[in-house]
């Protein structure tokens, strides 16, 4: 239902994560969480990635800076 737009959203959000421990060369850890409008991207040591991605789907502009609410707000999900 919800994919033929019949029903209502069952979540507000989305969540994800990948840890990949080894080999070095593919060892990699991020998460990432969307409103369906923004686009929150967490990697250890370094800074958090905010996009609009209902304006900016090829995520070409950071707006992390200018929307720390935001960022703090998908932060809690």
């Amino acid at each position: 239902p919800i994919a033929e737009g019949s029903a209502e959203r069952v979540r507000n959000y989305a969540v994800s994560e990948l840890n990949v421990p080894r080999p070095k060369t593919l060892d990699r850890e991020f998460a990432t969480v969307t409103d369906g409008e923004y686009k929150l991207i967490m990697e250890p040591g370094k800074a958090d990635r905010l996009y609009h991605i209902s304006e900016d789907q090829f995520e070409l502009n950071n707006v992390a800076e200018s929307m720390p609410e935001k960022t703090e707000e998908l932060k809690l999900i």
